[in-house]
């Protein structure tokens, strides 16, 4: 009897650690030090902000799509003819069509990572409408800068703020279909910051990755903190402070990732549907 009872406490003992273990990491990301209506000031509709954004990505959704489909009625990218010389411009639609010709769409170059296109610089912007936050269907969108071919700096609630990230989840397809629903990367507007549209850029991902480790910010409305950030208010500050560029001058609160790929600023290099 006492050997029967002891083996059925270790086993209860067993099962205790193990859901103690199991549970933890989400007990800690589902209970953030979430201020109330995250900062916003009493009466804010958030559901009217959130058709906005959905608006803003819908719209250039139709815009970008109309576009890329004026040189090819099947197409499931764009590349700006702007981003770069023909000849690399020529190429880069070239390796893109054969790419999605035989992966069904996206594709690695190499089996292993997915990589972004090859004429993409580092602090470059990446945008999709995909990725609300685990905390209200209110948030549309993710934004974040692009590193190096394969490495991204972003901030997520589900990271608990800034981290290195993989072109793996932004470029990446399951079941021969792109992971993301649409996916943008933008560059500084080319009438606007000629000088910095073609490879000066990286000082704005070099200064994220400098913030990895922060806490994710919780307070929307608070985006001239410095202690912690979300996804869009990261890729604002990085290219206010080293690049001196204002991507939402007219925001008088949040930024969010569809302000971004709003933003006079900047202005669409690829995307892929």
């Amino acid at each position: 009897m006492k050997s029967n009872f002891k083996q059925k406490l270790r086993l209860l003992v067993s099962i205790t650690v193990s859901l103690v273990l199991f549970t933890t990491p989400f007990m800690v990301k589902a209970s953030p030090n979430v201020p109330n209506n995250f900062g916003a000031p009493a009466g804010f509709d958030w559901e009217a902000e959130r058709q906005r954004q959905l608006k803003l990505f819908d719209e250039l959704d139709k815009k970008i799509q109309a576009e890329a489909k004026k040189q090819n009625p099947n197409a499931r990218f764009y590349i700006n003819p702007r981003c770069c010389s023909n000849s690399e411009y020529r190429a880069e639609r070239n390796r893109m069509n054969n790419l999605y010709s035989s992966s069904g769409g996206g594709g690695s170059d190499d089996g292993n990572v997915e990589p972004f296109p090859k004429t993409t610089y580092p602090g470059y912007v990446l945008a999709t409408k995909d990725g609300t936050t685990q905390s209200s269907s209110s948030f549309i969108g993710h934004a974040g800068l692009v590193l190096s071919s394969r490495r991204t700096v972003e901030s997520s609630p589900w990271e608990n703020g800034v981290y290195e990230g993989s072109s793996e989840d932004w470029m990446g397809r399951e079941n021969g279909h792109p992971k993301k629903s649409t996916l943008y990367i933008l560059m500084p507007n080319v009438t606007k910051y000629p000088y910095k549209y073609y490879d000066e850029t990286y000082p704005a991902s070099d200064w994220a990755y400098t913030q990895i480790g922060k806490p994710y910010n919780w307070n929307y409305f608070d985006r001239k903190t410095k202690d912690s950030y979300y996804c869009s208010q990261l890729v604002w500050r990085a290219y206010l402070d080293k690049l001196d560029i204002d991507l939402c001058p007219g925001a008088w609160s949040w930024v969010s990732p569809g302000d971004i790929i709003e933003s006079k600023e900047l202005e669409i290099f690829y995307s892929w549907w």
